[in-house]
């Protein structure tokens, strides 16, 4: 079973490489890289923050068996949902196919979603350790 765990890991965080990759489409390949990595690394370190939002509570040794787990299954997902809607309006803009306003609204959008999703993963993680806990 935790092998199964493993590769799924693996196999959710390479299609979350390479749609990031596909929403830059157009740029040189050092700035793609460049993105994909800063922004897997800023997506991390928001997991990392929601995770420690959660472990109150929680035994410290639940807390250690379930973070990685956990942080690498929402480092995906959250890539998906987090950088790739922006970076393809980013990409959007930078080729002129979107105004300037509609830009600044569709990203607004984004961001409101972000953090009402943020949320909902907070209590999420918390219901998930707890889970484990019981």
């Amino acid at each position: 079973m935790k092998t199964i765990i493993i590769v799924t890991i693996i196999i959710l965080n390479a299609f979350s490489v390479f749609f990031s990759i596909r929403m830059l489409k157009g740029y040189d390949t050092h700035k793609i890289i460049i993105a994909v990595l800063t922004s897997e690394l800023l997506v991390l370190g928001i997991c990392h923050i929601i995770y420690a939002f959660t472990s109150g509570g929680i035994p410290n040794e639940v807390h250690q068996v379930a973070k990685k787990y956990i942080i690498y299954t929402m480092l995906p997902i959250n890539m998906l949902i987090m950088f790739c809607p922006i970076a393809n309006e980013v990409n959007k803009k930078s080729f002129g196919e979107v105004t300037d306003k509609k830009f600044n609204n569709r990203i607004m959008i984004y961001i409101i979603m972000i953090i009402v999703l943020l949320i909902l993963e907070i209590k999420y993680v918390k219901n998930i350790q707890l889970g484990i806990n019981n």
